[in-house]
């Protein structure tokens, strides 16, 4: 058999014919700016959907949904042994904390291209990076409670 000869797959059925699948890639002119902000937006909305772990809570059986002793509710069940279990609102929060991080990163891009003024610049960029900071400082501290216990 020759490298630069065909493999033909044997057919069951002789009436039926062989389809032909063709797969491209769809093609996004990213030099427009409104098709680059709806590439970022939809890919912070599912990255962070992935890194919330709602994957994980429609494969698995429901999230947990913790209280305490007096039946108020916990966001994060600490401890060693509950490193690996998350709540409906610890899922939540993560979900929140991580699209208002990707918001902030937005205005923080956005600021220094669009905005002309320089007073308009100063408040976009002081205004992404408060929310920036605020995601990420969430983040941390929900961190430190999962793990430090």
């Amino acid at each position: 058999m020759k490298i630069t000869e065909k493999i033909r797959i044997p057919w069951v059925l002789k009436g039926i014919r062989k389809p032909k699948f063709t797969f491209e890639l769809p093609k996004i002119d990213l030099s427009e700016s409104s098709n680059k902000t709806t590439v970022f937006l939809v890919t912070s909305f599912f990255v962070s959907l992935m890194a919330a772990g709602f994957i994980y809570m429609l494969v698995n059986n429901p999230p947990a949904i913790a209280a305490d002793q007096q039946g108020n509710p916990v966001i994060v069940l600490s401890g060693l042994l509950n490193i690996d279990r998350e709540t409906l609102l610890e899922g939540l929060t993560v979900v929140f904390l991580l699209l208002l991080s990707s918001i902030g990163s937005f205005i923080l891009r956005t600021s220094s291209e669009m905005a002309t003024d320089e007073e308009a610049r100063s408040l976009w960029l002081y205004g992404g990076l408060i929310l920036l900071s605020i995601g990420l400082f969430g983040l941390m501290v929900l961190f430190g409670v999962k793990v430090g216990g």
